[in-house]
């Protein structure tokens, strides 16, 4: 069985992205579809004085009018600097600083204007820091057919690499169905992250913040471990348990 994951790429998403990336082996970068504003391609949130707090990484006029490929990043590198030190102010105190800071160092300062290289620069530094080994394809560099509706989309891109099995987030459970997937013999599920805790520092803990959080209090170790905090739906089923 060959598993196959196609999602838009974002900036430092949170933990599920990554769970969702671990769990099959290809990734699709799917950066040839229209940029979304208010998505998460350029901005997450951290911890900041024990509160959420979203951070942006800046683009040179962004526009929904534009594929995700077609967009890049503000050529001044000033407010990438300001972020690091966003970043620096927020977890100087968190055990795996030392570490991670420096990971985002290098995400920030690439020399990649373009928003779908400087993802995926993202991706392989953080993905050879936590250990995941999953193939990761930009979706814009393969000449892949651009087949009508969402699903012989979808379908056309599993194909094209081979794959077996679509694994896609939970909040897509009602875009697919397995009676489409199924005459092309390929099957169907769906990932659906648990309740993850874990220590945060000062305050309350705050949910679905971006990886850098969990990086930063948890390390490489701990959050290969959290990797496996989620359920896989198949979407003929109810059943809900390990792929």
């Amino acid at each position: 069985m060959k598993r196959v994951a196609i999602m838009q790429p974002y900036f430092l998403p949170y933990l599920g992205y990554f769970q969702l990336m671990a769990a099959v082996d290809v990734f699709v970068l799917f950066d040839n579809v229209q940029f979304i504003r208010r998505g998460h391609i350029h901005r997450n949130r951290i911890k900041v004085s024990g509160q959420a707090h979203r951070f942006t990484l800046s683009l040179e006029r962004a526009s929904q009018n534009r594929l995700i490929v077609d967009t890049c990043l503000e050529a001044s590198p000033d407010r990438r600097e300001k972020l690091l030190l966003t970043f620096a102010n927020a977890y100087s105190k968190a055990p795996y600083f030392e570490q991670v800071q420096p990971l985002l160092e290098t995400i920030l300062r690439s020399e990649h204007r373009s928003l779908s290289l400087f993802l995926r620069h993202q991706f392989e530094v953080l993905v050879d820091y936590i250990g995941i080994d999953t193939e990761l394809v930009l979706a814009s560099e393969c000449n892949w057919p651009l087949a009508e509706g969402r699903e012989q989309r979808i379908l056309s891109m599993v194909h094209s690499l081979g794959g077996t099995h679509y694994v896609n987030a939970w909040n897509g459970r009602d875009l697919y169905s397995a009676n489409a997937f199924q005459p092309f013999g390929v099957s169907l599920s769906f990932h659906r992250m648990n309740d993850v805790c874990y220590r945060q520092g000062g305050g309350p803990f705050v949910p679905m913040l971006s990886i850098a959080d969990v990086l930063m209090w948890n390390g490489p170790e701990e959050t290969r471990l959290l990797l496996g905090a989620c359920e896989f739906e198949a979407s003929d089923g109810p059943h809900l348990g390990e792929m």
